[in-house]
């Protein structure tokens, strides 16, 4: 290999097709349709700790056309599609001859430590130099032959044992620090809702509205459908005046629209009264239709594109969509002609987005600096909020409560659309507005203590994963454990895996001619004298029929034997019978 030697005078650089030997493939049409088998895809890899956690069950009749390759024990199977995703393997015993994707290269090294070869695959420098050869952009993918084409340190055979011992005694103790983190991590997830389900329930502010003693939900009910119709009708006044300068400026440009009809107030049913039945009676229930307007955002123009630079109008889009606000790292601006075309469609400060395509449900409010930003088609606005504030509204939106809701009334199909009406029709419990705010001030203390907890856990993780990757670099180095010179040294290992190889692929072609012969044969659908006449030896009867040309009519078959007349000499025995011919 044309490298500069950093490896041990004992290791051998090879490319890994050098080691390894291709997976036999199946085809479902020559399979039993109700043989059962477990299928490993994708989504059967937990990609955080590179593990198969979930096959899915299939038979061959119902098997997807990507179900071909046959596993063993000790393959490495590695996702070809988008490999930074890191949807890495080992096969362990319980999917021996089970079979998988075609999505994964399956590599199966000959007389190397299987686990030497896959932890070699899980390094960030392989990881890195597969992916720079990717090809696609919405599905950046590489070829099995990329991955079979990478260089691989080889050393001799005992001291593959001794490193894959090695990373396993360090792994162990960090994998156990990992699980520890996740766990934590996956207990502040279950804290954050369990904080938002108390606040939205009306615990988290119990004892405040025993000291402050709010108006009851009657009367706020009154002061919402007050406000709401005391809003449309200054929108109409307004309306008129920009109608009416408009008409003195000699109509130029377009007319103003006229405001939208104020929809009927939205009651709840007995289902969703029930819904409801562990929040507190003090609090009005209303749906989200009665105390605001939902809008839906606007995709860019025909033809435009995003600005090559900052403008003074930014661009929000659901990638954009972080922790309850916007995350600025990446950014798009449009300029000043595009927003000129779609200016109807931006956000305010005051309002609450939330996301309705793709990933849906994502929720919060924007920061001050990006009031007025244009808005994506992918999202909605909540705006003209009534008695309601909007971080209120926004950690509602993200509660299990809301979120519930929101995948009911997500329309299923192949790709998931949340409709702007069904945003109108989420039930909200509505407090005071004095409320509200002691209820956002108690969420975004204890939400920025989870924060300051789970970036820490964050911090570990990454850690661990460097320690890991340290591991891994001194192990591919020949520097984790000491070399033995009494080891056979990896040329003449390499030597051995060359010729074994070259005895597996030649034993493999003859097998394929044979099938292949066989296949022919069986495809030109023989005589019942011709099958027995290929016969070496007497055969029992179901099997001749099987593979006559009567295969598919008992009586022509029988008919065929008949015919045969003093050739055919049959033998009883205790399963039935076996035929052959006179000599």
């Amino acid at each position: 290999m044309n490298i500069e030697r950093t490896i041990p005078e004992s290791w051998e650089s090879v490319n890994i097709e050098e080691v390894t030997i291709p997976p036999l493939k199946t085809n479902k049409k020559k399979e039993d349709p109700s043989g059962q088998f477990l299928y490993v895809d994708i989504n059967s890899i937990n990609n955080q700790i590179q593990r198969i956690e979930e096959p899915k069950s299939y038979t061959w009749m119902d098997a997807p056309s990507r179900a071909q390759q046959i596993l063993k024990t000790g393959d490495t199977v590695f996702s070809t599609v988008r490999p930074y995703l890191k949807n890495i393997a080992i096969v362990d015993e319980r999917l021996n001859n089970q079979i998988a994707s075609t999505g994964f290269c399956v590599v199966r090294p000959i007389q190397i430590h299987p686990k030497y070869i896959y932890y070699f695959l899980t390094t960030n420098s392989f990881i890195q130099k597969v992916n720079r050869l990717a090809k696609g952009t919405s599905y950046p993918a590489v070829t099995n032959q990329v991955i079979y084409d990478q260089e691989l340190p080889l050393p001799p055979l005992n001291e593959q044992h001794r490193i894959v011992a090695k990373i396993e005694e360090l792994f162990s103790e960090l994998d156990n620090g990992i699980a520890n983190l996740q766990l934590a991590q996956q207990q502040l997830k279950v804290y954050r809702q369990s904080l938002l389900k108390a606040a939205f329930e009306g615990k988290l502010t119990e004892e405040w509205r025993k000291q402050h003693n709010p108006e009851p939900a009657e009367k706020l009910l009154e002061r919402i459908k007050a406000e709401r119709q005391a809003r449309y009708e200054r929108e109409v006044e307004e309306w008129k005046a920009a109608v009416k300068e408009w008409e003195e400026g000699g109509k130029e440009g377009k007319k103003p629209l006229k405001p939208r009809k104020l929809k009927p107030h939205l009651s709840l049913n007995k289902d969703e009264l029930a819904l409801c039945s562990e929040i507190t009676t003090d609090w009005l229930l209303q749906k989200v239709g009665n105390i605001c307007e939902v809008k839906g955002g606007k995709r860019l123009p025909k033809g435009a594109k995003y600005a090559d630079g900052k403008t003074a109008h930014p661009y929000l889009r659901v990638t954009d969509f972080g922790n309850f606000t916007i995350d600025k790292q990446d950014l798009k601006f449009i300029s000043e002609s595009t927003h000129k075309k779609i200016e109807r469609y931006t956000i305010q400060k005051d309002d609450t987005y939330i996301s309705i395509a793709g990933t849906i449900g994502v929720t919060g409010v924007i920061q001050d600096d990006l009031d007025g930003a244009n808005l994506t088609e992918n999202a909605a606005k909540l705006t003209n909020q009534v008695f309601l504030n909007n971080r209120y509204m926004a950690y509602f939106l993200g509660s299990q409560f809301a979120q519930n809701q929101i995948r009911l009334k997500t329309k299923a199909t192949s790709q998931p659309k949340l409709a702007l009406y069904r945003i109108e029709e989420i039930v909200i419990p509505v407090p005071t507005l004095n409320e509200q705010a002691e209820i956002v001030n108690e969420i975004e203390a204890q939400l920025s203590r989870i924060e300051n907890a789970s970036s820490s856990i964050e911090k570990d993780l990454k850690k661990a994963e460097l320690t890991k990757q340290s591991v891994l670099k001194k192990a591919f180095e020949g520097k984790l454990v000491a070399q033995d010179p009494r080891d056979e040294p990896a040329s003449v290992l390499l030597e051995r895996i060359k010729e074994q190889k070259a005895k597996y692929l030649s034993e493999q072609k003859k097998l394929k001619k044979t099938r292949k012969k066989k296949e022919h044969k069986m495809a030109k659908k023989l005589s019942v004298e011709e099958v027995l006449k290929a016969a070496k030896k007497p055969m029992e009867a179901k099997l001749v029929w099987k593979e006559s040309e009567h295969q598919d009519d008992i009586e022509k078959f029988y008919a065929a034997l008949k015919a045969l007349g003093d050739k055919l000499i049959e033998t009883k025995t205790e399963d039935g019978a076996e035929l052959s011919l006179k000599q």
